[in-house]
């Protein structure tokens, strides 16, 4: 917007799990279905099915409409599972060999959604799972991702089935970025740093008046 600025980020509780790999590979999306995003998690679902019948993308959340629930219901590679409370999101994000986000690609959601930030990202980083982003490019958090090295992001449909293959056949793949997206969480998503920050924000402001 012109001014200078700083960035208070969401913050997370989350701390690495410890690591036992799942088989077949449990892939998970948590978090909010509106926003037409089940569209990209049906193509992830799907891409998964190409790549093996045992791979499924397991989807927690609120369905928010009839249309939702009709695409995860036709679609074989997708297990929904329904609205968890918050404690269950922990376990199941520790538990998980790879974590999705995802984002609808169409042009009205590119530009609506161009500064929105889950609020799962911060705890996703912080788990010490393979993150994976599949979104729009220019994207406040595929922007944010990118930068910091700290996840693996598809911004475009013919990527997607060349990095889940990638991902589910390459442990060292799915390890690549867990080391630095937990290193960014510590640096960025916690309550003690944010709130520091903050009161620095402040504290700058009072003595410029």
């Amino acid at each position: 917007f012109g001014p200078a600025s700083q960035v208070i980020h969401t913050v997370t509780q989350m701390k690495p799990a410890e690591k036992h790999e799942n088989d077949p590979l449990q892939i998970a999306y948590l978090g909010n279905l509106d926003l037409d995003r089940y569209k990209s998690l049906v193509q992830i679902g799907s891409t998964l099915q190409e790549i093996s019948p045992d791979l499924k993308l397991t989807v927690y959340g609120k369905i928010p409409d009839q249309k939702t629930q009709d695409a995860f219901d036709g679609c074989a590679g997708i297990d929904y599972r329904g609205f968890v409370s918050y404690d269950q999101v922990v376990q199941i994000i520790g538990s998980s060999d790879i974590l999705v986000h995802a984002e609808c690609f169409e042009d009205f959601y590119k530009k609506n959604l161009r500064y929105a930030f889950s609020t799962k990202i911060a705890d996703s980083l912080a788990s010490g799972s393979c993150f994976l982003v599949y979104a729009p490019e220019k994207l406040a958090c595929t922007e944010y991702l990118r930068r910091h090295k700290a996840a693996w992001v598809v911004t475009e449909p013919e990527e997607l089935k060349p990095v889940l293959e990638k991902l589910c056949t390459d442990k060292a793949a799915r390890a690549a970025y867990v080391e630095t997206a937990v290193k960014l969480a510590r640096e960025n998503h916690t309550q003690e740093k944010n709130t520091a920050r903050f009161q620095k924000i402040l504290f700058d402001c009072v003595k410029k008046d």
